[in-house]
């Protein structure tokens, strides 16, 4: 789950879940909030979220499966680098900037 940089990460968890129906959360330690992880727990879905360090009750967590959220964030991470990249490249042909976009794929 992403969420923008300026809001909290829960004020989003619900609102999106209501939406969804996916087999596991993967989240960052944000989402390691009491009321969030029963939401989970009720629905059937695997939370994969470390637990924080102050959290009381020691959680266990797939840090395996946690793995894969590091994919993501690489991704529109990548993502963002090409769109500001190819921006600020304001006289270049279409077929430069298609180039370009083809070297920096991958």
């Amino acid at each position: 789950m992403l969420t923008p940089g300026q809001a909290h990460d829960l004020t989003c968890a619900p609102p999106l879940l209501e939406e969804a129906d996916p087999e596991a959360l993967i989240g960052d330690k944000a989402y390691d909030a009491d009321p969030l992880l029963e939401t989970l727990a009720q629905r059937n879905i695997t939370p994969v979220i470390p637990p924080k360090a102050n959290r009381k009750t020691a959680r266990p967590c797939d840090f395996a499966r946690y793995c894969e959220r590091n994919l993501v964030e690489r991704f529109f991470c990548a993502m963002s680098l090409r769109k500001i990249w190819l921006r600020n490249i304001p006289d270049a042909p279409r077929s430069a900037r298609a180039s370009r976009v083809c070297l920096f794929r991958g």
